[in-house]
């Protein structure tokens, strides 16, 4: 019997040694592992590889300094596509402000010299005079498309200065619509203003301009739909009187883009459209960005596409007053 006892304590100590092994490296497995992944990808980042992400297991301590790893190589990837986006806008302004340079002098004489053919188009008879009047008409239209090609690129490669003054949004909004409204009459036009939106400082002029090449975006998507019916581009404002936040919604029935191309929607010189010059969407972000807005697109193949800006009311009401405080702060001290 003392045998039998003996071999039972022997056994139960050997599995109670086995469990300790095999629960202390389980637990050392948990600790070391991550860190030797946490150790990988802290070195892959720093030789410039910023497509890293380490998996975590758990909810400890460690798989919190995982997640916090991921989320700074995530927000590293994001400002490095967006400095690099912004270095290719500075170089396409820079090529916009050539071209407009190199094209807008030519411009004026070629068309005054077609109108002056076209006044001596009466010194000739017959095919001569159909003739000649064809091909003046062709120079003149095609010196005022490259005229409006070469504002354009004008209009993109300066940067203006926003002039805020109180306006009413809804207002400036309307006009458009109205003008909308008017010249296409086959396309549904809603407009919902929110009546509780305030007046604030924007440029009128400039903001008018966003929504118009928003709109016309919207009225090219409609017309190359094959649908007939169901034409429609809703307008709408609100306002979140928490964060002082307005914002402008634009959305079309039209049959929708793909993700690659939201992706690329913002860019100079990127068109899905034939004959477009690309610089609508680019210049709309620009004059968004230069009122301290922003602007995202949703949009689902088939089901439409929307825009949705949001404008600051009062951040820069308060930094005015922070300014004038800290001055006068300023003239106290002195």
């Amino acid at each position: 019997m003392k045998t039998v006892y003996l071999l039972i304590l022997i056994m139960i100590t050997l599995v109670i040694i086995f469990v300790s092994i095999w629960v202390g490296l389980y637990i050392a497995r948990e600790l070391t592992v991550p860190l030797e992944r946490l150790v990988y990808g802290a070195q892959a980042v720093g030789s410039g590889n910023l497509d890293v992400s380490i998996k975590g297991s758990g909810h400890d301590e460690i798989t919190v300094l995982v997640d916090s790893f991921n989320q700074m190589t995530k927000d590293l990837r994001d400002n490095r596509e967006r400095l690099m986006k912004a270095q290719r806008e500075l170089a396409w302004r820079e090529v916009a402000r050539r071209i407009a340079h190199e094209i807008k002098n030519p411009l004026t004489p070629i068309k005054l010299s077609a109108q002056r053919l076209q006044r001596k188009i009466g010194d000739y008879q017959g095919t001569e005079n159909t003739l000649l009047k064809e091909c003046t008409e062709t120079i003149i239209k095609h010196v005022d498309e490259m005229k409006e090609l070469v504002n354009e690129f004008s209009n993109f490669a300066r940067f203006p200065v926003a002039s805020l003054t109180p306006n009413d949004l809804n207002q400036a909004l309307n006009e458009v619509v109205q003008l909308f409204k008017q010249a296409h009459t086959q396309i549904q036009f809603e407009f919902l203003p929110n009546s509780k939106l305030p007046v604030f400082d924007f440029d009128r002029d400039q903001l008018k301009r966003v929504l118009m090449n928003l709109l016309d975006n919207g009225v090219s998507a409609l017309s190359s739909s094959s649908c007939e019916t169901n034409k429609k581009i809703q307008i709408k404002t609100n306002y979140n009187e928490s964060l002082g936040i307005a914002a402008i919604t634009v959305q079309d029935s039209g049959p929708g883009i793909s993700e690659k191309v939201k992706t690329r929607i913002f860019e100079p010189y990127f068109s899905t459209k034939s004959g477009g010059t690309g610089l609508g969407l680019a210049i709309v972000k620009r004059i968004i960005n230069d009122h301290d807005g922003f602007i995202r697109v949703h949009s689902v193949v088939g089901e439409g596409t929307q825009f949705i800006i949001e404008l600051p009311t009062r951040i820069r009401q308060m930094d005015i007053k922070l300014n004038t405080t800290n001055k006068l702060h300023d003239t106290a001290k002195e």
